[in-house]
């Protein structure tokens, strides 16, 4: 039979295996949701050309010019229309991190507002290491077809790539 020290063992391995598991790939604005190529579902050429964002409708506008790193700080962004062009309620947003489609979990925690004159998207506070590259890429359509502005910020500058280069 099962002596107490034998009970004592098991019940510390069936509570290791209980509290520990695996998380899965995750940034620092969350979990990966899903390792494929999502913005294929989300309608996104699988090759982005800079053609593709010539004749912006918008401007992508972040609240610093690089990414703030080593403290916890949001992360700010807004999008203005340009030239008398409305923002549709039906927009579309990709937001990645270091090349990886985060637009679901980043929405998730994010504080959005919507007009037809400005888009603003906040995220919860998130901790940037120095020790690491970081590069997030905003890309913002119009429809589910037309993409027409792509701006990034990474740890030392941003970028509007459809707008002004800085």
């Amino acid at each position: 039979m099962f002596s107490l020290k034998h009970l004592a063992l098991l019940t510390v391995v069936l509570s290791a295996s209980l509290f520990s598991g695996c998380a899965g790939p995750a940034t620092p604005f969350g979990s990966v949701w899903s390792m494929s190529t999502t913005e294929n579902k989300r309608g996104l050429p699988k090759k982005l050309d800079q053609e593709m964002f010539k004749n912006p409708k918008v401007e992508v506008k972040f609240d610093r010019p690089k990414l703030q790193l080593d403290s916890k700080t949001t992360f700010k962004f807004s999008i203005h229309p340009k030239d008398g062009y409305a923002i549709k309620s039906n927009y579309k947003i990709i937001i990645r991190y270091n090349g990886i489609d985060i637009t679901t979990s980043f929405l998730r925690s994010a504080a959005v507002s919507y007009s037809p004159t400005e888009v603003t998207i906040e995220s919860a506070p998130v901790y940037l290491s120095s020790k690491e590259e970081h590069k997030i890429e905003v890309l913002f359509g119009s429809t589910q077809s037309e993409w027409n502005t792509m701006a990034f910020i990474e740890s030392s500058t941003s970028r509007d790539i459809a707008g002004d280069h800085q």
